[in-house]
C-alpha cells in the first residue's frame, strides 16, 4: 500500500476477508483524528479519515461543518458506531454519555478515548495501523495465486 486508505474503506475490507476491524484498532484511529481535528468545527465519518501507508492518521475532504460541539463529539461516536461490529459496550457508554450531555467537550472526549486505550504506545500503534492497511490490501486466496502466477510464468526460462 504506497496511496493513503480512508477508515471506511479500511473497514469493508477487513469486513470482506471476516477480520473486523478491532476495537483498539479503531480507537486508536478516532483518538488521532480527532487530535488531527484540532479545534476545527467539522464532523468525523468514516470516509474522512485517512490511513497514510506509515500509519498516520490524516483528515482526508468530505467532512461535514459541524453546527456545534454536540456534532464534533456526536460524529466521533458515529464513526466507531459504523465499523465496530458489534459495537463493544465501551462505545455504547461512550455513545451514552455523548447523546445525554454527561460529555460535552472535545477534551474530554480524548481523556476517554485515550483511557480506552490505556496503556497506549503510539509508535506501535501506527506501525500496527499501517500494517493492517497494506494488508487490507493484499489480494487472499485464489486471487493471490491468480496475481502472482503471470509473474512466476514470465519469469521461468523458454
Amino acid at each position: 500500500m504506497n496511496e493513503p486508505m480512508f477508515l471506511d474503506d479500511l473497514s469493508l475490507r477487513l469486513a470482506q476477508r471476516s477480520m473486523p476491524l478491532a476495537t483498539e484498532s479503531a480507537l486508536f484511529i478516532v483518538l488521532e483524528a480527532m487530535e488531527a481535528l484540532g479545534s476545527r468545527a467539522l464532523v468525523l465519518s468514516p470516509a474522512g479519515v485517512m490511513i497514510l501507508p506509515d500509519g498516520t492518521i490524516a483528515l482526508g475532504g468530505g467532512l461535514d461543518v459541524a453546527h456545534d460541539e454536540t456534532s464534533v463529539l456526536e460524529g466521533v461516536v458515529e464513526t466507531l458506531e459504523a465499523v465496530l461490529e458489534p459495537v463493544p459496550v465501551g462505545v455504547t457508554e461512550l455513545a451514552v454519555k455523548v447523546r445525554s450531555a454527561q460529555l460535552i467537550t472535545r477534551g474530554a472526549m480524548l481523556a476517554e478515548l485515550g483511557a480506552m486505550l490505556v496503556p497506549l504506545n503510539r509508535r506501535a500503534a501506527r506501525r500496527m495501523v499501517g500494517r493492517l492497511a497494506r494488508e487490507a490490501v493484499r489480494p487472499t486466496g485464489a486471487s493471490a495465486a491468480a496475481s502472482t502466477a503471470p509473474a512466476l510464468a514470465s519469469a521461468r526460462p523458454v
